[in-house]
């Protein structure tokens, strides 16, 4: 069965039993568009009424949840945390054989975690896609309701395009039935993902703070898209106005899921933070996460020695946790940081290096909140670079720092392979792999086994970055 197949499916179970919170029955009577509060049931054979469209869009948002900071199964989709884990932002404390796989660079098509983390991320295309037929129909005003979907598309096709290899297709349900896709490059379904956030912005025009909330949020990730696409001062000119403080945050709770940053790290304890020593000696190119006392990245405990974490799940691998988020902490999808940080490459693309120096000194100087409870203490300024080379390793080291934990890591990596002429053992994590053998070569995730169903599909068209 193929995974559209399967998120049929799913949404036809959430027509019928999908359960919302009874203040969610009201697009406007919710203060937090991402927060759920899982009270009620609606029951019906159909999508009929403004309620069951409504179901459909929180249904939506359980699966950007999932494929953001979200999904705290250990088979489940963890999306963010296993892009992260394929490059050097986590490395595994686990004695599972998928996380080893993720971590060391080898990552076959039938991975359980590849499959979650696909099935995801096409599931809240569908879901979304399914809600704003019905949002349209059922439930037009408040407009946000749909503008909301439309980010919800158009993240999802980020990350499939950041992510996974050249050749994912895109199906669709038309008229009820499945119209499979031929495999795209990353490069069209950014395209994809720009045209669902135009859209996105379309429907986000009003001056109420909910659709302004959201429209900084649609303007935050179709600028992402522009800087995947090499349109940098596009980029930059899609973030102007956004104010440093911004932050639009995945929420969590005891009844709607687990931060899974928390889970993994701290309680499962199957994975550490990365850093560039670990028990072989030096990890090349990795950045120390875990050991550079940067207050960006908070962490308890220590890569080599004796950890006062302890060990984690594997029961030999020195455990680092970092206490910048809690159990039920929310973490920042996007926020206002990010907009600087766009700014400061467009600035870098021009080679104006004086002002991308000031821009990230300028944060480095006054900190924005990392996390609601979280906002690190200032930073000394850093000279300017002698030269672009320089600056581009600066500037992407920064910015590692800054977004740690957030699910941005491999894009950015295999944008110094795309963009900016580096290689993938230039990058990436190389050398001898602590747990026995060496790195492999992946820069990005196959398309997953499930897909195989696809007639139009039968491999990646590449595995390049």
């Amino acid at each position: 069965m193929s995974v559209i197949s399967k998120t049929k499916q799913v949404i036809a179970r959430s027509r019928s039993i999908l359960t919302i919170g009874l203040a969610a029955l009201s697009l406007g009577a919710c203060d937090d568009p991402l927060a759920v509060d899982i009270v009620g049931t609606i029951t019906g054979d159909g999508i009929n009424s403004a309620a069951s469209a409504n179901a459909l869009r929180i249904g939506a948002l359980s699966s950007l949840n999932a494929m953001t900071a979200g999904g705290t199964a250990l088979f489940g989709p963890r999306g963010w945390i296993d892009a992260d884990l394929l490059t050097d932002v986590w490395k595994t404390s686990s004695p599972r054989q998928q996380n080893g796989e993720l971590d060391v660079r080898n990552v076959p098509n039938t991975s359980v975690n590849l499959q979650a983390n696909y099935a995801e991320m096409h599931r809240a295309r569908a879901r979304a896609r399914e809600a704003v037929n019905a949002l349209e129909k059922f439930m037009p005003s408040p407009a946000w309701g749909i503008g909301q979907m439309y980010v919800v598309m158009g993240l999802a096709e980020l990350q499939l395009a950041e992510y996974f290899c050249n050749g994912v297709p895109m199906s669709e349900f038309v008229d009820g039935r499945v119209v499979y896709g031929p495999p795209l490059t990353n490069q069209a379904i950014f395209n994809v993902a720009s045209a669902h956030l135009d859209s996105a912005i379309t429907y986000l025009g009003a001056t109420d703070a909910t659709t302004a909330q959201l429209l900084n949020v649609a303007k935050l990730l179709k600028a992402r898209v522009l800087v995947d696409l090499g349109q940098w001062a596009a980029a930059a000119t899609q973030v102007a106005g956004i104010p440093t403080a911004f932050a639009y945050p995945i929420t969590f709770s005891l009844t709607t899921g687990d931060n899974a940053i928390w889970t993994h790290n701290t309680s499962v304890r199957d994975l550490t933070v990365g850093d560039s020593v670990d028990a072989t000696g030096t990890v090349a190119n990795a950045l120390p996460f875990a050991s550079a006392n940067d207050p960006r990245v908070r962490v308890l405990g220590s890569s080599t020695g004796t950890s006062s974490q302890g060990r984690g799940a594997d029961g030999s691998t020195n455990l680092v946790v970092t206490n910048m988020w809690g159990r039920s902490d929310a973490v920042n999808l996007v926020s206002g940081l990010d907009a600087r940080l766009i700014e400061a490459e467009a600035q870098l693309q021009a080679n104006n290096l004086t002002g991308m120096t000031a821009t990230r000194n300028a944060l480095r100087a006054a900190p924005p909140a990392l996390t609601p409870s979280y906002t690190p203490t200032a930073m000394p300024p850093l000279a300017a670079p002698p030269n672009q080379a320089a600056a581009i390793t600066l500037f992407f080291r920064e910015k590692a720092f800054w977004t740690f934990g957030r699910g941005q890591r491999l894009g950015d990596l295999r944008r110094l392979i795309r963009q900016y002429g580096r290689t993938q053992d230039q990058t990436f994590p190389v050398g001898t792999f602590f747990k026995g053998g060496t790195y492999g070569t992946n820069v990005n995730f196959d398309v997953s086994s499930l897909e195989l169903n696809n007639s139009n599909f039968t491999a990646c068209l590449d595995r390049n970055a």
